[in-house]
């Protein structure tokens, strides 16, 4: 239809014009797929579902003209002001998910929380808007036994028996990888980060790690000579203090990252990354960047056993029973065998399928609502 068409349909149409007055991304006009996302972030969630979602938001736009909104939960103000400024249409006020989705004019709803799904979740969804397609990201709980449609977008993933068996609406492994929009906006080289021609380590535990792993393992790494250090400071860490007095007594040289918009230009320069399990795995993976890697939460180290078992990284455990001794002689084995290194590397490159954005835009496009049994 031509624009003229167009604006006498939202006349006669005034529900419409209230559904797309927050839309304001390219090719989005009445007939397009309004979806909400919904994700925890900030605070102890870190970014980095965030970041998954801005990837899986702008496939949506580009390659199906999807309106996006964003609901986050109780996010700290500052995280809240950052995506108002990137231009990002977010929820107003401070609505329940299910509320967002009564107040709102939605056509999908896709949900990515670091904590379990519940079927009470799941149910004040249902009740305020019945026929709404629901999507879930990386979940295992029970709520998701009662969606439309669930997804696994790692390769790393068990779906628990407890609501996956028989579910038709299930999707998991390499076609599904998606990466954070940080990331992978990051493919222009920062030329202010230049290769160092010594062993450079990267350290980051994520955007906020609240059992403070970062002072551990530089605390680790004081003794260790003739290398680089990248330590990332998590943007919410509690005392970032504490991390410039370990630095100021290190043996090796080391830089201390503030604010870091995007990871790849780091890791593309290290020899090898000292992280946390998470979304940076599959990042490092993704560059063939081979990788030790903690489990922040108990619950975490099942998953992270799992991704290691693949090759391209080297498991340190859970990281409240991690050694000292233990960084530190682990670091020393990957900085002696380049080999063992480069070995890693390509087994992690081979875990990504580079299309996985676009096959879980596709996937959230075409889920309908179904009948799923409640467990």
């Amino acid at each position: 239809p031509s624009m003229v068409q167009i604006i006498d349909y939202l006349k006669t149409h005034p529900e419409l014009v209230e559904t797309n007055h927050h839309v304001c991304q390219k090719n989005v006009d009445y007939r397009s797929l309004k979806v909400l996302i919904a994700v925890q972030a900030g605070n102890h969630f870190g970014v980095g579902h965030l970041e998954r979602c801005k990837t899986l938001a702008r496939a949506l736009e580009e390659y199906f003209c999807c309106g996006i909104t964003l609901w986050l939960d109780n996010p700290p103000y500052a995280l809240k002001s950052s995506l108002l400024e990137e231009g990002w249409n977010l929820v107003e006020g401070n609505w329940s998910l299910a509320e967002s989705v009564r107040q709102g004019h939605y056509d999908r709803v896709v949900i990515d929380f670091q904590q379990a799904a519940t079927p009470t979740l799941i149910q004040g969804i249902r009740l305020a808007k019945p026929e709404l397609p629901i999507i879930i990201l990386d979940n295992n709980g029970l709520g998701c036994a009662e969606v439309d449609a669930v997804i696994f977008p790692n390769v790393h993933a068990v779906p628990s028996p407890e609501w996956a068996n028989g579910h038709p609406g299930l999707y998991q492994g390499k076609p599904f990888v998606l990466m954070g929009a940080g990331f992978l906006m990051g493919d222009v080289p920062d030329e202010t980060i230049s290769k160092i021609d010594r062993p450079t380590i990267l350290v980051t535990m994520g955007g906020s790690d609240p059992s403070q792993y970062s002072e551990r393992i530089l605390e680790a790494l004081k003794d260790l000579k003739d290398c680089h250090i990248d330590l990332v400071v998590p943007t919410l860490y509690q005392v970032p203090e504490n991390l410039e007095k370990i630095a100021t007594h290190m043996l090796s040289t080391i830089t201390l990252h503030w604010r870091v918009s995007s990871l790849r230009g780091l890791m593309e320069r290290a020899s090898f990354a000292v992280t946390a399990f998470g979304i940076t795995a599959y990042e490092l993976a993704y560059l063939g960047v081979p990788s030790l890697m903690l489990a922040q939460d108990e619950h975490d180290v099942a998953d992270l056993e799992r991704f290691v078992s693949y090759g391209s990284a080297i498991s340190l455990g859970a990281g409240k029973t991690l050694e000292k001794t233990t960084i530190l002689s682990e670091v020393s084995k990957l900085i002696e065998n380049q080999a063992l290194r480069q070995a890693m590397g390509q087994k992690g490159q081979s875990l990504i399928d580079k299309k996985g954005s676009y096959k879980v835009a596709e996937t959230v496009v075409s889920t309908t609502r179904i009948p799923v049994s409640v467990m």
